[in-house]
């Protein structure tokens, strides 16, 4: 309040600052010339990436509805088959942890996502009234604010490939991300070894034997009773063949550690020392923190989940997703008449899908946290 308070005494709000409980926002046209920079260079390219974002978009729009659909009877059925479905609302569904994690990918998010319906709107010549960013309860994003009747003026063609430019980006960035997960040591090098050298502890377990030992978040193990360990793998395949009750002698990067193990909670006869192990990457560089190939990958991960899922979501034909102003020029392509009762139709049919897997996902798993 004292932030509201203090912007209406300065007259933010004419210098295009908006402020709100737990929101904060700027507008500004100064942004405007960076998006016609942008989509004056290579015009031919970012054309025919539009018009392959436009049919891209009635794919994303057929699977995500067949998706939810199938999802929803797996859910039903109760098969194992079934994913999970949940909002992310951070502190409750996503953990504290998590967090920076989620804010970055939702930033990259709606940047990209923004920033392409900036360009594709200027090249079908509607240009952005403004563009800005905004602070909503601690999460970034950007917008771009369009002139709806210069959009309504519009054929149907121009509506697809504006409408479907903001996922068919985040979807290409969701396919680079991905790329990075699938080579990730092309992620880290030169700054790290792209071979796993010992096994990284991420977290450990309270009131296991990794803890009662004195065993440390990113602390690095290299061998357990002189055998050496290169990665995670090599440490599950040696505690296979333990004994629950018996002690390893760990070489750490902090000296040597005995950890007694404990039987896995799962089975009886498996040894487990309770911690969260990832591949140790030795750094080339003397101040690269060992930790950070694993935030490195979780980042990716988190990137690649957000851009991916909701890139799909917001093209389901529900209001005001950019679905259903798309499925509102698909109908005129195709020459409907009752567009509004279309869309109600299909905005409440899909909308009722969406809130069935949430609830078949809470009623199968109950409360879960990413």
């Amino acid at each position: 309040m004292a932030l509201f308070a203090l912007s209406r005494a300065l007259k933010l709000r004419d210098k295009g600052i908006s402020v709100g409980p737990f929101y904060l926002s700027y507008r500004t046209r100064a942004l405007n010339n960076l998006l016609e920079t942008i989509s004056s260079k290579g015009r031919g390219l970012w054309r025919a990436f539009f018009n392959a974002g436009a049919v891209l978009g009635m794919g994303m729009m057929a699977f995500i509805i067949y998706r939810l659909a199938i999802n929803a009877s797996l859910l039903m059925n109760r098969s194992e088959g079934a994913d999970r479905v949940a909002v992310l609302v951070p502190g409750i569904t996503v953990g504290i942890e998590n967090l920076p994690y989620l804010f970055l990918a939702i930033a990259v998010l709606i940047v990209s996502h923004e920033a392409s319906h900036g360009v594709a709107s200027l090249l079908e010549g509607v240009k952005p009234r403004s563009v800005g960013a905004f602070l909503a309860y601690l999460i970034p994003g950007a917008f771009v604010e369009l002139d709806e009747k210069e959009l309504g003026a519009l054929g149907w063609r121009p509506r697809l490939r504006i409408f479907a430019a903001g996922s068919s980006a985040n979807i290409c960035l969701a396919l680079l991300f991905l790329a990075l997960l699938s080579s990730f040591p092309a992620t880290i090098h030169p700054i790290y070894s792209t071979e796993p050298s010992g096994v990284l502890v991420t977290g450990v377990v309270e009131g296991g034997p990794a803890a009662e030992a004195g065993v440390r978040v990113w602390d690095v193990i290299f061998a357990v009773n002189g055998t050496r360990l290169r990665d995670p793998s090599a440490l599950r395949s040696y505690l296979s063949s333990a004994k629950p009750g018996s002690v390893l002698v760990a070489t750490t990067d902090r000296g040597i550690l005995l950890i007694p193990t404990k039987a896995h909670p799962l089975n009886s006869s498996r040894a487990t020392i309770g911690i969260y192990p990832f591949p140790f990457f030795e750094p080339r560089i003397p101040l690269a923190p060992k930790e950070l190939p694993y935030r490195l990958l979780i980042a990716e991960n988190w990137l690649f989940m957000i851009l991916l899922n909701v890139a799909l979501v917001n093209m389901l034909p529900i209001y005001p997703l950019d679905g259903d102003r798309f499925l509102d020029a698909l109908l005129d392509a195709i020459g409907i008449r009752r567009k509004r009762f279309v869309r109600i139709l299909a905005s409440t049919a899909c909308g009722g899908l969406l809130l069935a897997n949430l609830a078949l996902s809470y009623i199968n798993f109950g409360f879960f946290r990413f």
